[in-house]
């Protein structure tokens, strides 16, 4: 399903209930293209029944957590409810068959991406996708005058071994390099902490959530108040080629789902849902020499005052 809505400032809530029993329950909705402009985030939830099934749906935004279901209408499946993937063999399934319960809750801390880059990509190509996404959306960003021709997804594929059947993993390896010998000016960090990445988003920096089979760029992380997360990724549910009589056009999406830290799974983003995380690869811009200085002149006189500071508990008496 994917919801289009006014991006605020404040926090707003999606709820949706099938035949009385949620399936989204208090999931956030972020400013995805910038405070009062329209911007659209993809859920996916599960429906049983074939098409032409009856059920009952209630559907809200709200600006606090809803307590109960909302009040349910009347509607029939249709065939545009299925969805999808010549990756997944050609099966399609009722929205969102695979995904379980989207559960949200009260936010306690967040950051998010406005105006990603979010670039169809062929059959298998999500990695240097995902890479590409990223770097464009930091040289925008930062000015960081990178050449276009060397952050598009072509290139990253040729550098990552990238063909129809995948990308040979760690892609990370080769990316670090890359960016080293083409005297990019940006640095990455790779992690499989959920803490550092949300520090990571909040600071302005990009990254790549990769699980076995798949990776995306993410543009929004939200901590809830029960310890699990809300992420949000940029990518193509359709790969593929997009030409005259093609089917892999359209398929650019923002889609939410949840990451438990206490399982280590993903729930409810297409080709991620019930999958382990693997790391996230962090993208930042090189300082430049003066803010290099900057720093390093910082943690000089922070060094300064901590020498001083336990100086000073040396001399406490009892």
């Amino acid at each position: 399903m994917t919801v289009t809505y006014e991006g605020t400032s404040l926090p707003q809530y999606l709820n949706l209930s099938i035949n009385g029993s949620w399936k989204i329950a208090n999931m956030s909705l972020g400013a995805y293209q910038g405070i009062g402009s329209e911007t659209s985030v993809t859920f996916n939830f599960g429906i049983d029944g074939p098409v032409g099934t009856s059920i009952d749906y209630g559907f809200s935004i709200t600006d606090t957590p809803m307590g109960a279901p909302v009040d349910a209408f009347d509607a029939i499946l249709q065939p545009r409810d299925m969805i999808g993937s010549q990756n997944q063999g050609g099966v399609a399934w009722l929205l969102g068959i695979a995904p379980g319960l989207l559960i949200g809750g009260p936010l306690m801390d967040g950051g998010l991406h406005q105006r990603f880059p979010n670039q169809d990509c062929d059959t298998m190509h999500c990695s240097p996708a995902s890479v590409s996404n990223s770097l464009q959306w930091l040289n925008s960003k930062y000015g960081l005058k990178m050449p276009a021709d060397k952050i598009t997804i072509d290139a990253l594929a040729k550098v990552f071994g990238t063909t129809k059947n995948g990308t040979p993993l760690p892609w990370w390896d080769k990316k670090e390099k890359y960016l080293k010998d083409e005297k990019l000016p940006v640095y990455q960090v790779v992690t499989t902490s959920i803490e550092e990445a949300l520090k990571a988003i909040k600071a302005g920096k990009d990254l790549e959530l990769n699980t076995q089979p798949h990776a995306a760029a993410v543009v929004d992380i939200k901590k809830l108040d029960d310890g699990r997360y809300e992420i949000a990724v940029a990518h193509d549910t359709k790969q593929g080629p997009s030409g005259a009589g093609q089917s892999g056009a359209g398929g650019t999406v923002i889609e939410k789902g949840i990451f438990d830290p206490k399982t280590g799974k993903i729930n409810g983003i297409t080709w991620m849902d019930g999958q382990t995380l693997t790391n996230f690869v962090v993208e930042a811009p090189i300082p430049e020499p003066a803010t290099w200085l900057m720093l390093v002149t910082g943690f000089g006189l922070l060094g300064s005052r901590l020498r001083v500071s336990r100086g000073r508990q040396g001399l406490s008496f009892s």
